[in-house]
């Protein structure tokens, strides 16, 4: 009997320790491999700062780097605007002979520089043949004339001949010459010079009826239309278009909203598509008087220097017109600021040979400053010098994680 209680106790006591360990665990959290991390739902995996360019002090000597501060500076207020290039009317020519006739040679073709005077082609015109005749014709009558009436006075001072046929023959004189001024006025109107015409009487034998198409200015030949042998021509044919184009003008739209700040010498920065990053400066020269109903804008004009013919007329411009308002913005030098596609952005110190590649939005600009809206703060430190070296460090490291 007693050894039956002793079992059962023994069964009892092997349940209770079985249970004991089974119940420990299950409710003891499972250990983890110290050589293992451990993973947090709640936490991204760490990821490289790409926007964070260090440098060795070796290549940082060889960058030769320069750097500013962002700092408040007085800055002129500026009106943005857009506009159009065309040609300097003032100094642009349409050339068309003055007679109808055949183009016999042609001097000059498109692109060549002429100066005023230069002879362009030679008509050949019956017209002018006909005109020029008539012309001789009206001198060897005013001679003629001339002749007889002073024979006449001679005759009737001495009472030969009767004061009437002194008269007639005077009449006739003055007769001779209204025709002779009329045929050399004609002359003149189809173009041909006094001197010309002078060389005309003196030489009657060499008389054609071919004559020179000169050109009335300085510039270039930049459209040819009609200028082509034996192509028959009329005072309504353009034959060439000449244009001075070491200066041109900029036609710009100026809103309604900004007509109080506008006058005409104030100066203005233009930059076209073919040249992103040159500006091109000018004066406005002319406001109209006239506002478009239409847009709400105002025609303005702005004449640029051009001799390195650059800007071509039809290209559309920007153009940011600087008031004589000035305000106090925190500005940066503009050779600091980098693009990429329609981003800015600047290279900031932060630390010995460390650089944070930071975006940034630009507002107004001068020739050498850049206004930041958004992205610096004042005493900041930039890359001026050398900031395109870091834009390429940056793209040459991102291309290397890419392949």
């Amino acid at each position: 009997m007693l050894k039956k209680v002793t079992v059962i106790i023994s069964a009892a006591i092997l349940v209770g320790l079985l249970f004991f360990l089974l119940s420990y665990r299950w409710n003891t959290p499972p250990q983890t491999n110290p050589q293992q991390p451990v993973a947090d739902e709640h936490s991204e995996e760490a990821q490289p700062d790409d926007s964070i360019i260090e440098l060795q002090p070796e290549a940082l000597d060889n960058l030769n780097l320069g750097t500013d501060t962002a700092s408040y500076r007085a800055l002129s207020l500026s009106i943005k605007a857009t506009g159009k290039i065309v040609m300097n009317e003032d100094r642009h020519a349409d050339v068309s002979p003055r007679t109808s006739g055949r183009v016999a040679e042609v001097l000059v073709t498109l692109g060549d520089k002429v100066i005023r005077g230069q002879k362009l082609l030679v008509l050949d015109s019956l017209e002018l043949g006909e005109l020029k005749a008539r012309y001789l014709q009206a001198a060897a009558k005013v001679h003629l004339t001339e002749a007889n009436y002073q024979r006449e006075k001679k005759l009737f001072e001495a009472n030969i001949a009767p004061q009437k046929d002194m008269i007639e023959a005077e009449t006739a004189y003055q007769e001779a010459i209204i025709s002779f001024k009329a045929c050399e006025d004609l002359l003149k109107l189809h173009g041909l010079s006094p001197q010309e015409i002078e060389r005309l009487r003196e030489e009657p034998d060499a008389v054609k009826s071919t004559f020179p198409i000169m050109s009335p200015i300085d510039g270039e030949i930049i459209e040819r239309h009609k200028a082509f042998l034996g192509e028959m021509v009329d005072p309504q044919t353009d034959l060439f278009t000449i244009a001075d184009l070491s200066t041109v003008w900029v036609m710009v739209d100026i809103y309604e909203k900004d007509l109080a700040h506008i006058k005409k010498g104030l100066p203005t920065m233009v930059t076209v598509a073919a040249y992103p990053r040159e500006t091109f400066h000018g004066v406005i020269t002319y406001i109209s008087s006239l506002l478009d109903a239409s847009t709400r804008t105002v025609k303005a004009r702005v004449e640029i220097d051009n001799q390195e013919r650059k800007l071509k007329p039809e290209m559309f411009a920007a153009i940011s017109i600087l008031t004589e308002e000035q305000e106090r913005v925190l500005t940066i030098p503009k050779e600091s600021v980098q693009t990429d596609g329609e981003h800015s952005f600047v290279f900031v110190v932060i630390g010995k040979g460390r650089f944070e590649k930071r975006e940034i939005t630009l507002g107004r600009e001068t020739e050498t400053l850049a206004e930041v809206t958004e992205g610096l703060k004042e005493n900041e430190v930039v890359v001026t010098k050398g900031s395109f070296l870091l834009k390429a460090e940056t793209e040459k490291g991102r291309f290397a994680e890419e392949h």
